[in-house]
């Protein structure tokens, strides 16, 4: 399975590495400024489908889908 592990821009800079479930799943990232306090976004999923998204330093933004059958 192909996954973006990491990200490197044209000055060299590398974004730390994503992190995936079994199913391949983006799990948590991050980004430049997050890498340098230690935090990271993470996502969570049922069933294969995104769930939510938790921002560390702004919860104010994060995401929650609620799936009706």
């Amino acid at each position: 399975m192909q996954r973006l592990v990491r990200v490197t821009d044209t000055e060299g800079n590398v974004t730390p590495p994503f992190t995936y479930d079994p199913l391949g799943n983006v799990l948590t990232k991050q980004t430049a400024n997050m890498a340098e306090k230690g935090k990271m976004i993470a996502y969570t999923y049922d069933y294969h489908r995104l769930t939510g998204i938790s921002y560390p330093d702004h919860p104010e933004n994060n995401v929650k889908y609620y799936i009706t059958v």
